[in-house]
This record gives C-alpha cells, structure tokens and sequence, in this order.
C-alpha cells in the first residue's frame, strides 16, 4: 500500500501519483492560483484516484455556485466508482461520505464525518483544512479552534505542512476572542513556512479586531511577497488592508485598493462579491462617493437570484442590488430566498431563521423604513452567526443595525449597542465617533436621556 507525505494509507497506482496529490494538497492548504491544475495533473497520472476525484467535488462545493452542483455530483460518482473496482482504505470511504452529505446540502453532516475522521487520522491535514471550511461556513466558532487543538498532539514542527494546522488553530482562537494566543501561534505558522496565508490572515484578524491598524497595515505589507502568489484570496487580504486605511481614516486609499486590487478582476465569486460589496457600503457610510461600483456588483449579482447555495452569498447579493438602486431585482431574489427557505439542507434553515429577516430588514432600511430594519435585525444580532464567515465579515450587519437605530431616531439603542461593542473594542474608531454623534442627538432630544445614559 502506497502512503503520502504524512504516512497515512493511500489507494493509487503509483507513487507518482501519490506525490502529485501531496502537491495538491500543499497548494491548497496555501490558498494557491495553481490549486486545480495541480489536481487535474494528479488525475492525469491516475484517473481512478478516489482521493482525487473527492478533492474535485469538495473544490466545487467550497465555491458555492448552484451550476457547479452537478460537477460535485460528477466527482462523487467517480469516487464510488473508483471504490467499487478498486477499494479503499476506511479514511477514504470516510471523504467520499463527507462528499455525498454535502452534495445533498447537510452541512453538518459533512463537519461530523471529517471530525470524526480526524479522532483517528489526526494528521490528514486535508481533512482538517475541510473540516475548518465547513464550520466557517456554518459559522461554529467553537469548532474552528476545537477540532484544529484536538489533532495538535500528533503534530510537530519536524512534519510537513504543521505550520498550516497552527494556522487553523490561530483562525479558530481568533473567531473565539483569544486574541493573544491567536497572534502568537499565527506568527508562529507563519515564521515557520511564509506561505501559510491563513496563518498571516488570522493575524490580520487579532489586529481587525483588536483596533491596531497601524500594525495590521504593516504586516500585510511584510508578508506581501508570500500571499500574492495565492487565488483570489489575495483580494480578501487586500480588503483587510482596506478597512485598516478606514480605521485610520484613509478613506482614499481604501478606494485605491477597492479599484486597484480588490476588484482587479470583476469575478463574480461570492467571497469577491461580499469583499467589494462590504468596503462600498463602509466607504458610503463615511461619506465616500462611490460612483458607479455598485452597478458593476449589481449586475453580477442579478445573475445569482436564484442561487441559495450559501445564505452568507445571498445577503451579499442582495445588498449589491439594493444599493445600485436595483429594487425590483432585490424583491426578485428576496422571493427566491423565500422559496429556497422551504427547502431541505443547512442553508434552507440559515435562509428561513436568518437570511430572509436580514434581506427584509436591508429592504426595509433601503426604503427609508429605518425603525422596520431596527426592529427586524435586534433579534438577529445572537443568530448571525449561523451565515457563516468571519467576525470581521459579519461586523457589517452590526454596523447596520446601530445605522438604523440611528436613521430612526432610537439613540438610546444606538447608544446602549456602541457602549456594549466598546467594552470589547475601546479603542474602535467607528464605535467612538457613532457614539459622538449619539450623544450629541441625545442631548438634542433630552439632557436627561443624555444624562441617564450615561449613567448606565
């Protein structure tokens, strides 16, 4: 039997292959441009490979396009039918379970078999690479550093790919408010091989979070030379950067990055979608003139009202419509949204408890109905989470709601939700000069209001 990099048990006919799968892997793990012709190139040399043929459909799934379903279908035939004639090993008929449970959109389902393929392989790193993308898709934090500290024993700096496990762990600290440990074990991945993007982009994450821009402009700059080899991962990393230059009031400069970088290429990917879409709507709120952006969004946007591939995509669609001025097209896929929430799957129940309210919410603060928006989005506030990515992602539609509370004159919301994000964030920029202005119409409308807020 045939064993990869990490001596884990492989079906393939011949090391050559072993060796292109490996090379696969590693690109993967490092967010590389070249990722799939490394898999096609291992597929060439065996086109039986179930791993392989696993690797395909996971490929497609990560992408969240509804058109790319009946590739990952495709792939997951080829793997049953590559364990028929060939066999495999129990971990390999492990991914191609992990495969059929999330093409049939249990998400869930697909998180259990990789964490408990992982209570016996502790160190498939690939597994753990997926098993980190599924529970930041379904937004369970508490996963994202669980499952990466739990194989961390069976680990160590002498065995290849260990600074990309220390890179999950560092995301999943960072999601959880470990700040500290997080910054040390992302520098740690990153000092021990640079071309750990997620090490370097957890990093990102503690400086987001914890209001050092300065220093997160600065880091990005000195890993720059390693992440800009990676796919459109690059375009996220750059969106961090951008919203540092905002913290600092740059406003310029995060507009140079949208045009320049962010979108260099105008894809429609949904991460690039909620990159460009999430800056503009920070950059309006600054009183930045945006011109004609969210055109180029909208109309890609108009081309996925029907896909509710991920509920994360859908608000970010949405908002791209809504803001070029596009409503018909928003009420179009609000009714989609609507629709799909009926269905069967992890994001029908996302769309149906929390998609459809955000989406009717964002309509109705487009309207001008700002008290409607407060109303819907207050107790949606413990349950965004379940949309999936980042805390930084997610902060949008906190911004939202405390923007609303303001547009609608409810200040003592307003201010009662900034003083709770401040004593998380002090030093956050956009929390003090909001609650500048709070303060401000709640001296206007009453010096007691003012008073006893104060207080409080």
């Amino acid at each position: 039997m045939l064993t990869d990099l990490r001596g884990l048990a492989l079906t393939a006919n011949c090391v050559e292959a072993v060796a292109s799968y490996d090379a696969t892997v590693r690109s993967f793990l490092a967010s590389r441009s070249e990722t799939p012709q490394r898999l096609d190139e291992t597929l060439e040399v065996d086109p039986d490979m179930l791993l392989a043929h696993c690797a395909k459909g996971f490929m497609c799934k990560l992408l969240a396009r509804k058109e790319l379903n009946r590739r990952a279908f495709q792939a997951l035939t080829a793997a049953r039918r590559s364990l028929s004639l060939r066999g495999a090993t129990p971990r390999e008929g492990a991914y191609v379970d992990a495969l059929n449970a999330w093409c049939n959109q249990d998400l869930e389902a697909a998180a259990r078999v990789f964490d408990n393929l992982l209570d016996e392989y502790p160190t498939d790193v690939f597994a753990l690479r997926l098993s980190h993308a599924v529970h930041f898709l379904i937004g369970n934090r508490t996963a994202l550093r669980y499952v990466a500290a739990r194989v961390l024993p069976a680990w160590d700096e002498s065995m290849p790919e260990f600074a990309f496990v220390l890179g999950c762990y560092a995301f999943g600290l960072e999601e959880c408010g470990d700040y500290a440990e997080a910054e040390e074990i992302g520098r740690r991945a990153v000092a021990l091989d640079p071309w750990d993007a997620w090490g370097i982009h957890a990093v990102a994450h503690v400086m987001e979070m914890g209001d050092r821009p300065k220093e997160g402009i600065a880091w990005l700059a000195e890993n720059q030379a390693h992440w800009s080899g990676c796919n459109n991962f690059i375009y996220h990393l750059f969106w961090h950067q951008a919203l540092f230059h905002l913290e600092l009031e740059e406003s310029d400069a995060a507009l140079e990055l949208y045009d320049c970088e962010i979108r260099a290429e105008k894809s429609d990917d949904f991460r690039d979608i909620a990159n460009a879409a999430s800056l503009l709507w920070r950059l309006e709120r600054e009183g930045v003139e945006v011109g004609g952006r969210w055109g180029e969004l909208a109309d890609k946007a108009c081309s996925k009202i029907g896909d509710h591939e991920l509920a994360f995509a859908n608000a970010h669609y949405l908002l791209s419509l809504l803001c070029a001025g596009r409503r018909a097209e928003a009420s179009a896929m609000l009714e989609s949204m609507r629709t799909a929430a009926d269905g069967h799957g992890t994001e029908a129940f996302v769309l149906n408890t929390v998609g459809v309210p955000l989406a009717e919410a964002c309509m109705a603060k487009q309207a001008g109905d700002c008290e409607r928006a407060a109303r819907l989005l207050l107790p949606l506030r413990p349950k965004l989470r379940s949309l999936g990515g980042s805390n930084a992602q997610r902060d949008m539609f906190e911004q939202f709601l405390v923007e609303a509370a303001l547009d609608s004159g409810q200040h003592e919301l307003a201010h009662d939700l900034l003083m709770e994000r401040l004593e998380k964030r002090p030093r956050n920029h956009w929390a003090n000069t909001r609650l500048l202005r709070t303060a401000q119409r709640l001296l206007q409308s009453s010096p007691q209001g003012l008073s006893a807020a104060a207080l409080g």
